[in-house]
């Protein structure tokens, strides 16, 4: 583990506010409260006008999919366990690039520029190549997300 991580090296030097620029943790509840009826995701970071959605992706595919190699479980697993996050942060960009934001909003009055959206794996969901094609064509082409104008494409860290 980087030394600087685990606390242990030298401390980062602030940098110096910029004019109008924010930054600010969007929490779940705060996004919640000013979107009731959304789903939300689990949280965010706002960058100036830019802001970064993320969503924690903890489950696991099933026994069937991983070593199986069962397709039809392959799916029911991904569905249930990335498409539906997928969801949630595509909703959630839709709600941040609103102009104007509503009343509570964690950005203020003023909506994103610019979203971009990201799954972190923390369980055994693989990802790979292969999976990373399916799930783009899956949440693109299938299920229309992320065809927000100043939305990106969701990534997935590993």
């Amino acid at each position: 583990m980087d030394s600087r991580a685990a606390g242990q090296g030298p401390a980062a030097t602030p940098r110096p506010a910029r004019a109008g620029w924010r930054e600010q943790l969007l929490h779940r509840d705060n996004l919640a409260r000013a979107f009731p009826g959304s789903k939300s995701a689990d949280a965010g970071l706002g960058f100036g006008s830019s802001t970064v959605l993320a969503e924690v992706v903890s489950a696991t595919a099933g026994v069937a999919a991983r070593e199986q190699g069962d397709v039809a479980a392959f799916r029911k697993d991904t569905e249930k366990v990335v498409v539906k996050k997928a969801r949630q942060l595509s909703q959630s960009a839709l709600d941040l690039l609103a102009d104007p934001q509503p009343a509570g909003s964690p950005l203020g009055k003023v909506a994103a520029k610019e979203v971009f959206p990201v799954a972190v794996r923390d369980g055994h969901y693989p990802v790979n190549p292969i999976t990373r094609r399916y799930l783009e064509e899956e949440w693109s082409t299938t299920e229309g997300l992320f065809h927000i104008r100043g939305s990106a494409t969701l990534r997935c860290w590993a």
